[in-house]
């Protein structure tokens, strides 16, 4: 599944997610990995309906620009709101990487 944003830092420019989620998501999404995660409220957001729906998620991969990276772990809302959100998936593992 590809997801861009296509007006960065716009947060009212995502749409609402589709309900009932797609099966492609629920039952079939084993790995997800986000590009360029700056840790926006709307990528915010797309990352924990990924987590929330996602029952055979095991990894999920952010890939932090280097610009951002220091300035994203510096704020902690961003890292306890993932690490907090509910997860659909016991065995779903989030890892973070500088890109």
């Amino acid at each position: 599944v590809n997801y861009y944003l296509l007006s960065e830092g716009h947060e009212g420019a995502v749409l609402p997610y589709p309900q009932p989620v797609p099966t492609c998501i629920s039952l079939h999404l084993k790995t997800c990995v986000l590009n360029n995660y700056k840790g926006s409220g709307d990528e915010l957001l797309f990352a924990k309906y990924i987590l929330q729906n996602a029952k055979f998620l095991h990894i999920m991969k952010f890939f932090i620009n280097i610009d951002t990276y220091e300035t994203f772990w510096m704020n902690d809302r961003i890292r306890r709101d993932l690490f907090s959100c509910m997860k659909s998936s016991d065995t779903c593992e989030l890892f973070f990487f500088m890109s």
